[in-house]
This record gives C-alpha cells, sequence and structure tokens, in this order.
C-alpha cells in the first residue's frame, strides 16, 4: 500500500476519534500534536526499505542529484573514449556500449539512492545511539537501538509486528516520563498500528506475530496503485475533512 494512502487512513481514523472526544478546535497548535505523532508512526513502519518517505527525509543526498552526476559521467565517458577510439574498429563498440548503458541511467540512479537512503538511516540510528551513550541518556540510547531494530527488519518483518508497536509504545512512554513532557506515545503507535492493519490488506501480507516469519494478511486484499486504493484514499479524505470541520 501507498504512503499516501497509509497516511490518510491513520489521520483520518485519528481524526474521528479525536473529534469524538475532549480534542475540538483543531486549529490550536497543541490539538494538532497527536496527528504529528501519527503521521511519524506511520512512517516509521518502512524504515526498513531505503525507498521509503522516512528514509527520503533522512537523505540529504537526493535522487535527481545522482541521476544529474550519473548522466555527466557518461558524457565525459563518452567524450572521452570517442576522442581515444578515434579512428579505431573499436569506436562503433564503444559509441553503442555508452548508448545501451546511459539508456539505464535512471534505474542505476534509483538502486544507488536507495542503497544511500539505507546508509542514511542506519548513520541516523548509530548517531542517535552515540549521542545517547555520550550524554547518559538512556531513553535516546534505547530509540537508537529502537531504530536499528526497525532499520534491520526484514520488510514487513518486525516493523510490522505487534511485537514492535508494544516496544515503542513502552519506550515512548518511558521516554515522555523521563523527560517530563506531554505524552504522544498513544498516537505515535496509534499510526504504527494503523500502517500495519493497512498491510494486512495487501496480498503480501506481514509477519504480525514476529518473530514467528509467516506473514498474514486478511482474506479480502487489494493490489498497491489500484483503483480500489485510490477509492479508499478517496473516502478517507472526506472522513478527515468532515472529522476536522
Amino acid at each position: 500500500m501507498k504512503g499516501t494512502t497509509h497516511t490518510l487512513i491513520a489521520l483520518s481514523s485519528a481524526g474521528l476519534i479525536l473529534s469524538n472526544i475532549h480534542y475540538s478546535d483543531f486549529a490550536e497548535p497543541k490539538t494538532l500534536m497527536p496527528f504529528v505523532f501519527v503521521y511519524a508512526g506511520v512512517l516509521i513502519c518502512d524504515i526498513d526499505t531505503g525507498s521509503s518517505t522516512i528514509s527520503n527525509a533522512l537523505t540529504p543526498v537526493k535522487f535527481k542529484y545522482i541521476r544529474k552526476f550519473l548522466m555527466l559521467l557518461f558524457i565525459v565517458a563518452g567524450v572521452a573514449g570517442s576522442i581515444y577510439f578515434y579512428n579505431t574498429k573499436y569506436l562503433a563498440i564503444f559509441v553503442g556500449s555508452i548508448i545501451l548503458s546511459a539508456m539505464s541511467i535512471t534505474r542505476v540512479s534509483q538502486e544507488i539512492y536507495s542503497i544511500i537512503r539505507k546508509i542514511a538511516t542506519i548513520t541516523v540510528a548509530i548517531v542517535t545511539t552515540i549521542i545517547g551513550i555520550a550524554y547518559n541518556q538512556p531513553p535516546i540510547i534505547l530509540v537508537g537501538l529502537l531504530l536499528g531494530a526497525l532499520i534491520f527488519s526484514p520488510h514487513r518483518g518486525y516493523s510490522h509486528s505487534i511485537m514492535a508497536v508494544v516496544v515503542t509504545f513502552a519506550l515512548l512512554k518511558y521516554l515522555f516520563s523521563y523527560y517530563k513532557i506531554a505524552d504522544y506515545s498513544i498516537y505515535f503507535c496509534f499510526g504504527m498500528l494503523s500502517h500495519v492493519i493497512a498491510d494486512m490488506f495487501t496480498e503480501q501480507g506481514v509477519m504480525l506475530l514476529f518473530p514467528k516469519q509467516k506473514k498474514i494478511s486478511f482474506p479480502i486484499t487489494i493490489t498497491t496503485g489500484s483503483s480500489l486504493e485510490k477509492v479508499i484514499s478517496s473516502i478517507a479524505i472526506v472522513v478527515l475533512v468532515f472529522a476536522l470541520l
């Protein structure tokens, strides 16, 4: 399921719940915080892949720059090689190879970008842990370790399990209590749980009972990017708008 659909489902569900309790004025910054944490919870589940929204947000290098850099390399290599092989029988072979290679620039750029994003998220987890150790901050150390566990999870594995939701909830409760700040752990984990349940409507399913490796999905599933998913997103938008009115 696409990240946009995940986000809309989680936010609309949260909006319905909050609109029926003590949150009535959504214009107030304080009442928007639950949505911020719900959104963060939705995103964190896909940190295990280098192609997710959160991986992109944590990556300083952008795809377009990688593609432009590779194009520049091909141009330089093409010009230099053409000069070198000029008036030889290898010129046509070289030019043909450059043209065929250039046709795969976008695919190669995407693969490199995915690897860089994975490295960036791993770096964030390591740096967070080191900062926690350096400043003797147990909650920060645990956050770094949690990020590491989520990042190295097999896709839709630990990061999409009940265990991950429970562990994250306990850790965030500890963090908010330790620093004596407003507790939004329930909203963060609501976003995670929404993401997990939504992915159970896909054929791939999720390792809900991790460490058990079996992926579980609902009897009725939808295809990512299908018309049905677009309909669900549209309904979620409508629900969210009415919940916020």
